[in-house]
């Protein structure tokens, strides 16, 4: 995620410097990308614009899932499976986002992303890859009055977070 913020940074800075260009004729515009922009910016934002593409997708690909439990206690959600146990203590959670997830084109992918908010500013976030888990993890969280919900459609949102699970 570092590196993609790098490279779109150096893209950032050389649209910056060539948006005074922007209502010009394309014979001005490269006169003015030649002539302006400084060598070091040329060579950055090409790099960048060929790091995406090969970054981007490597990223996406690189996300791995792996299957655990979820049990939910009076006291505690507890995540269980793939090397990650965890206890998420119910007093410390402020907010759970659901996050109905779709593919590149708006097709439906058939599962919901459950992102835990926590109080000292922590993220938790997983994926349940049936919506029958989905309407039972609902009812489960039902009976606390404390945890506000959220609802959201689209792709993945915290697909970045430092916790995930």
């Amino acid at each position: 995620m570092i590196l993609i913020s790098v490279c779109f940074i150096f893209l950032f800075l050389l649209y910056l410097i060539m948006a005074p260009s922007d209502k010009s004729s394309d014979e001005m515009k490269t006169a003015y990308y030649i002539l302006v922009v400084p060598e070091w910016l040329k060579v950055f934002s090409a790099y960048s614009f060929f790091g995406l593409l090969v970054i981007i997708p490597i990223y996406s690909i690189s996300k791995s899932y792996k299957a655990g439990n979820l049990k939910i206690d009076s006291e505690y959600f507890e995540i269980m499976g793939g090397g990650n146990d965890k206890k998420i203590p119910i007093t410390t959670i402020r907010k759970i986002m659901l996050n109905d997830v779709t593919r590149v084109f708006r097709k439906p992918n058939e599962a919901m992303e459950i992102i835990i908010f926590q109080q000292p500013s922590r993220k938790t976030s997983f994926l349940l890859r049936h919506y029958v888990q989905t309407e039972e993890f609902i009812n489960a969280l039902l009976q606390f009055e404390t945890i506000e919900l959220s609802v959201t459609g689209g792709l993945a949102l915290e697909t970045h977070d430092e916790e995930e699970i």
